[in-house]
């Protein structure tokens, strides 16, 4: 091989180690991009703790399709304290269901189950000590023969004819007839639904009145 041909190859080697160049524009011009050699991307199992972020965990189970809340609308999620009801396995925010039962309704809001205990949630996993909710029981008049509360007691929000509560007013019924009863749309036995609905509603002593359903003849 001849010494010409072994200085050419030496002097592609080391071009070839040298860092690439693209020039701009025209041959002539002096202005260069360096380009650098490319660098490995490090996997998140090779990064330092405080920069992989971890997956939001969910309050409520996995295996649940329920969402919201059928008392206050609010994604399950998003919500600090849930709880699931030992009846139904339905879940719902906890704050909600003790004011919900601490107020007469022992019947869950979605099914209407009768339950006695609920089971916290947490991060997705029902725990296994189950809470008994302490019912604050309404005072019976034998001689009216009905509940009632006590006079200091007495306020001037609507309440519903049902559960006695005057929670999501947004979720409240009036009725088209009297329009002096309120009933929520969970608490009423003909809605399939807790949407409003677009029709008139009557309350349940309207009902039993013969100027609804009084057939003309």
């Amino acid at each position: 091989m001849s010494k010409q041909t072994q200085d050419k190859q030496i002097q592609q080697s080391i071009e070839k180690q040298r860092k690439k160049k693209l020039i701009l524009d025209s041959p002539d011009s002096k202005e260069t991009v360096t380009i650098l050699p490319k660098q490995k991307v490090p996997s998140s199992s090779k990064l330092p703790k405080q920069f992989i972020t971890k997956p939001k965990k969910k309050a409520r189970l996995k295996q649940q399709t329920q969402e919201e809340c059928p008392i206050c609308m609010m994604n399950l999620d998003d919500v600090q304290n849930v709880c699931e009801i030992d009846a139904c396995k339905h879940q719902i925010c906890s704050t909600c269901i003790k004011e919900w039962a601490e107020k007469y309704k022992t019947q869950c809001p979605c099914c209407r189950a009768k339950f006695d205990f609920i089971y916290p949630i947490k991060d997705g996993k029902r725990e296994n000590n189950p809470i008994k909710l302490n019912l604050n029981l309404p005072k019976w008049n034998q001689e009216e023969d009905e509940f009632y509360e006590d006079e200091n007691n007495s306020d001037d929000e609507e309440k519903c004819q049902v559960c006695q509560c005057s929670h999501t007013p947004y979720l409240m019924l009036i009725c088209d007839k009297c329009n002096d009863a309120f009933c929520h749309t969970f608490c009423d036995p003909a809605q399939l639904e807790f949407k409003v609905p677009t029709s008139n509603w009557y309350c349940l002593d309207c009902r039993k009145s013969k100027f609804i359903y009084n057939k003309h003849k």
